[in-house]
């Protein structure tokens, strides 16, 4: 039998296998018969036992990447268990985003976290996602969620709440220390918010830093996105939303 359908067939018995074992441990119990109850213990934990095949072919399916995405989809939907829901769901939502299919990628990723702890797992790319398709309230969220300073930095940058932009990436820098991308996202929030002098520091140590780190081709991306700080982010997520089908 092909493996899609035996997903299929033991994800729509196995809750009614074990439902039957409950009502015949259920009313062998009050007959008092030790001996059909001995029998419907063994049937219980064989249901529980046949419950948990499907279970292991939808990880087997989440980790295969062969399966089509409505075969993963018809798995979550008959998974039983929360957490394997989420992590097929989230499994699609991958595939789509690789495949730049943002639309669906969004539907899956969101599918996903009414399952378990998603945040932590796929943040990135649903927060990504949420910037490409102008949804900056739903991205600060999530970033805020998961503590990630730099990205709910940016958040705020295209909520053009500059002040706690500047408190996140300041925290950020603290905690990791200084980079390429922090120190040219914090001198585009000076810029904004006419500290010039602490911009020009910045966007020097991003200069700096690509220098030492043999990433001479970024530098005329941080020149660039520094001179044109109003729209450099802005713009670069208005690209995004073309290229992922916004």
């Amino acid at each position: 039998m092909d493996s899609y359908w035996f997903i299929v067939l033991y994800m729509a018995l196995a809750p009614l296998v074990i439902l039957l074992a409950l009502v015949l441990l259920y009313l062998t119990m009050k007959s008092k018969a030790k001996q059909p109850v001995k029998i419907s213990v063994i049937i219980l934990l064989s249901a529980v036992i046949f419950q948990a095949v499907p279970y292991y072919y939808t990880i087997s399916a989440q980790q295969n990447s062969s399966y089509a995405i409505e075969k993963l989809e018809y798995a979550a939907k008959f998974t039983l268990i929360p957490y394997h829901k989420g992590l097929l769901y989230s499994d699609i939502g991958s595939r789509c985003f690789l495949e730049k299919d943002g639309k669906n990628a969004l539907k899956y990723f969101e599918k996903a976290q009414r399952y378990g702890n998603f945040y932590n797992d796929n943040f990135a790319p649903l927060h990504f996602l949420y910037l490409a398709n102008n949804q900056e309230d739903k991205a600060l969220d999530i970033a805020l969620k998961v503590g990630s300073t730099y990205q709910a930095g940016v958040s705020y940058i295209l909520k053009n709440d500059y002040p706690n932009a500047l408190l996140m990436l300041d925290k950020y820098i603290k905690t990791y220390g200084e980079s390429i991308n922090a120190c040219k996202t914090r001198a585009i929030i000076y810029k904004n918010l006419n500290e010039n002098e602490l911009a020009q520091k910045d966007y020097k140590k991003a200069i700096e830093l690509a220098k030492a780190n043999n990433c001479k081709e970024r530098i005329a991306d941080i020149d660039r996105d520094f001179k044109n700080y109003k729209t450099s982010i802005s713009d670069y997520y208005k690209k995004l939303s073309a290229q992922y089908g916004f």
